[in-house]
């Protein structure tokens, strides 16, 4: 019986990760093949380069730290302890910083 429990937390555990990778493949397919020809054809040769640094930070501290909060968040769902709160803290400050970074890169091109 416990067993099965377990197997049950496992597949359950793999369809999340499996969503998680998905939604990650989508979304960097998007921003691939729809936004940077977009913006391409809209902004100069200038402009466009601080756009693909600003969505690559941006896009490198989200998926580095986004998909490692969700796994650990997974994982403490299965054990029964769920907390979103500290989750919701930890992403908030994440975002902060990558927001500081950005206009700190954008202030340093300028000059």
């Amino acid at each position: 019986m416990e067993n099965k429990k377990v197997a049950s937390k496992l597949k359950g555990i793999t369809g999340d990760f499996i969503y998680s990778m998905l939604g990650l493949v989508v979304m960097n397919g998007v921003i691939q093949l729809v936004l940077y020809p977009f913006l391409s054809k809209q902004l100069g040769a200038d402009e466009f380069g601080v756009v693909l640094t600003l969505i690559s930070i941006v896009s490198i501290m989200g998926s580095t730290f986004g998909t490692a909060a969700n796994y650990s968040r997974m994982v403490t769902h299965m054990k029964k302890q769920d907390s979103n709160s500290d989750y919701n803290i930890f992403l908030l400050g994440v975002a902060v910083v990558s927001v500081a970074v950005s206009k700190e890169l954008n202030i340093l091109q300028q000059i």
